[in-house]
């Protein structure tokens, strides 16, 4: 794998674990915070579960998707 999409990747890995564990429930998806901001979240994480094939993190995101849709 190129160094610099390995680093990115770390990066994106990172932020998006701070992000999770300050905005969003674990167990179901909800969050708290501007609701239009949030969502921008939820499809950046979609975006990297789809190019790492991470299903735990696409998993994470369906929740949120289903709390959105509740809302």
């Amino acid at each position: 794998m190129d160094v610099r999409i390995d680093r990115e990747r770390r990066l994106a890995e990172n932020l998006l674990k701070k992000t999770r564990l300050r905005k969003f429930s674990q167990a179901d998806g909800s969050f708290s915070g501007h609701f239009h901001g949030t969502t921008f979240s939820v499809l950046s994480m979609a975006e990297l579960a789809e190019l790492t094939k991470d299903e735990e993190l696409m998993d994470f995101v369906n929740k949120c998707y289903q709390f959105i849709l509740k809302q």
